[in-house]
């Protein structure tokens, strides 16, 4: 018996034919591309949920996030469940503020913050141009915000010559949302990056700080603060509404200089409030600290509290300071039971 050979293009109509009549072809492989995207987006999920976790936090609830990221927004992904409803809820609320190495910096700040939310050296040194910029990141792959403070001319906003002062917050033109209220639990998230040969003074250098608004909004509540010593010390300083201030822990500074750190902290605003701090090397997950404490987080006549991120810095101790740019990226900003994912 002869055999006839059928034409390859014939042989590719009829597979065609097949697949569809099967309900497969080429949809097949998008479905497929989806499904390995959404097991990936899975795992960075819960790694991301594992990064922020503490002990004695109930982070149970896990939501969707805003990034604000110049004019881009991503759109809400699925939690620990809950409906399309809810996760649009959580996803208007959750605030973040990424660089992006495009928006003008100032612009990407107070859209995220409200207002005119940094508090620089600008008018004392104008010849440097902005002290908060974009840079890109080798580490990140990225762009991260840059915070400079130069010993001479900087000061704090052309007003106190005795400090410097270059800074982001939330204050009273932000959203309520982005406020702690008395009772309110808040998120906090960011990332940081000490230069490997950052240098702090005796006195006080800040990084980041938790203060009042009104009544007694002296003296912040809580300070995360590089400390000039033998060793160098990373200090977590706490002053209650009597303002007693107290070091609840510190350890050496070493280990956070040249790396990116993953800081998440969750506050309970209250006379009987909560803290809690965790700190990250981003690169490897390891945690480099942790604390958490039953702690007064209120003042008398506050309307409320707030964040502050940046480098504010006496210069009592001029001689002992450098000129330092501090890198940050990746804040996020959540209440209630909304939270920050990375």
């Amino acid at each position: 018996m002869t055999r006839s050979r059928i034409p390859l293009y014939l042989l590719e109509v009829a597979c065609a034919v097949a697949l569809a009549a099967c309900g497969g072809g080429a949809d097949d492989g998008s479905t497929a591309a989806h499904a390995a995207q959404g097991s990936s987006s899975a795992e960075a999920s819960r790694d991301s949920d594992e990064a922020g976790s503490n002990p004695e936090i109930d982070d149970a609830a896990r939501t969707a996030d805003t990034e604000v990221h110049g004019d881009d927004e991503d759109t809400a992904t699925a939690a620990d469940g809950g409906s399309r409803e809810e996760l649009a809820a959580a996803n208007a609320r959750v605030r973040r503020l990424i660089a992006d190495g495009r928006t003008d910096t100032y612009t990407l700040i107070d859209r995220a913050l409200g207002g005119h939310a940094s508090e620089t050296p600008d008018c004392a040194h104008p010849g440097f141009g902005p002290h908060i910029t974009q840079a890109f990141d080798h580490e990140l792959g990225k762009a991260a915000f840059v915070f400079t403070l130069h010993v001479d001319p900087d000061d704090d906003r052309c007003t106190n010559a005795d400090r410097q002062r270059n800074e982001i917050k939330v204050y009273s033109p932000s959203d309520d949302y982005l406020k702690g209220f008395n009772g309110d639990t808040l998120t906090y998230r960011w990332r940081f990056k000490l230069d490997k040969h950052f240098q702090p003074s005796r006195s006080f250098t800040h990084i980041h700080q938790i203060k009042a608004v009104d009544g007694d909004d002296g003296s912040p509540i809580i300070t995360l603060t590089p400390r000039a010593g033998r060793p160098e010390q990373l200090q977590l300083i706490h002053v209650d509404s009597k303002g007693e201030r107290k070091v609840l822990a510190h350890v050496p500074l070493e280990q956070f200089k040249g790396r990116w750190i993953d800081a998440y902290e969750r506050i309970t605003y209250g006379s009987q409030g909560s803290y809690s701090l965790s700190l990250r090397n981003l690169a490897d997950g390891k945690v480099l600290w942790r604390h958490s404490a039953r702690l007064d987080m209120w003042r008398d006549g506050a309307t409320f509290v707030r964040p502050k991120w940046g480098l504010y810095r006496s210069l009592d101790d001029r001689e002992a300071l450098r000129d330092e740019s501090l890198r940050f990226d990746r804040f996020c900003i959540a209440k209630g039971q909304d939270n920050c994912t990375k």
